[in-house]
């Protein structure tokens, strides 16, 4: 009879797997690495790895999970903490805290590649949209609180604003993949100013009175 191999001993095997997957996918790209190559960064054999994961597929939907549990309880500390508008803040710093962390740069550098598998890949679509479905209902949540509470501008659409927000993160992430030298932290604090109305030192404008208005030189 073989020896009960503990959960926590599973798990950490899934990890170091994950972990070996994203490092290569980074460096070598999602198509070009093969699962002998994840079995050699990873410093198994080919049978130990197909025990845990039988494609990159499979190694990539436990990377999203993992992603997503750890973006979850994220969110739970700050929404249970804060009002409509600190909790945009406070989000933003966590992500983007998560994002200037060296240690993150090669999920980031993968979570790229992995935006434009999805237009091609039914199953990596999925993935992705599963992460979308976990943040837009929470930043549309918290806009319409907002308004409620008129805190928040009660024209925006509270559908649209997520997808805003997260173009502005997926934006600087495209970027930092690109350039390490990108400073993640000023980048943090524009989207704040933007998102606690810091960023005009202007009279507010009215933008629908412009639009109206003929263009004067």
């Amino acid at each position: 009879m073989s020896p009960k191999v503990s959960e926590q001993y599973l798990e950490e095997r899934r990890n170091q797997i994950v972990d070996a997957a994203v490092r290569r996918f980074s460096r070598d790209g999602f198509h070009q690495t093969t699962m002998d190559d994840i079995c050699a960064e990873a410093d198994m054999s080919k049978g130990a790895l197909y025990r845990y994961f039988s494609s990159k597929e499979d190694i990539v939907a436990t990377m999203y999970e993992r992603s997503i549990n750890q973006e979850t309880s994220l969110m739970k500390g700050i929404l249970e903490q804060n009002g409509p508008v600190a909790a945009l803040v406070d989000l933003t710093d966590g992500v983007y805290g998560q994002l200037a962390d060296p240690a993150s740069r090669d999920g980031y550098r993968l979570a790229v590649q992995l935006w434009a598998e999805a237009m091609t890949n039914p199953r990596i679509y999925e993935l992705q949209m599963q992460e979308f479905d976990l943040w837009f209902p929470v930043i549309s949540g918290i806009i319409r609180e907002g308004q409620r509470r008129g805190e928040i501008n009660e024209d925006l659409d509270p559908e649209v604003v997520p997808r805003v927000i997260g173009a502005m993160f997926m934006g600087i992430v495209l970027q930092k993949s690109w350039d390490a030298a990108v400073d993640v932290d000023a980048c943090c604090r524009i989207v704040k100013a933007m998102l606690a109305g810091d960023f005009s030192r202007a009279v507010p404008i009215d933008l629908e009175s412009r639009k109206r208005s003929p263009a004067t030189t």
